[in-house]
């Protein structure tokens, strides 16, 4: 029997670790840590450390408390909200939070499906 997506994404360990954030280096210190979390695959590929420090990232954290994205910050349009219904439930979250950080970064405080668009776009997707 194969084992399902949502069991994996629940269950396995790596994805528990993931979900913790107790980041190592430079983003375990940066006020950035949980809006981007730095990129976990370079982490690992790196300093064979999956929540290790992003090695791409240019940025010198400044120290202090982290700075977080709150529901009144930002708002979201219908249609923004109804594409992000269609994210499958165990990674829906995950797509909030990165569209948020991503809109925080660039000063937008109105979500658009356009700009989940252009986030999708350069991520690559």
């Amino acid at each position: 029997m194969e084992t399902g997506l949502k069991e994996i994404w629940e269950n396995a360990e790596v994805f528990k670790t993931l979900r913790d954030k107790k980041y190592d280096g430079r983003c375990k210190e940066c006020e950035y840590r949980d809006i981007c979390g730095g990129c976990r695959a370079k982490a690992l590929a790196s300093t064979s450390n999956i929540m290790g420090e992003d090695p791409w990232c240019e940025y010198e954290p400044k120290g202090g408390g982290a700075v977080s994205v709150t529901e009144e910050d930002l708002v979201w349009t219908e249609e923004a909200r109804e594409r992000l219904s269609k994210v499958p439930g165990f990674l829906r979250e995950m797509v909030k939070r990165g569209v948020e950080g991503y809109a925080r970064e660039k000063d937008i405080n109105k979500i658009t499906p356009d700009i989940m668009a252009e986030l999708k776009k350069r991520a690559g997707r």
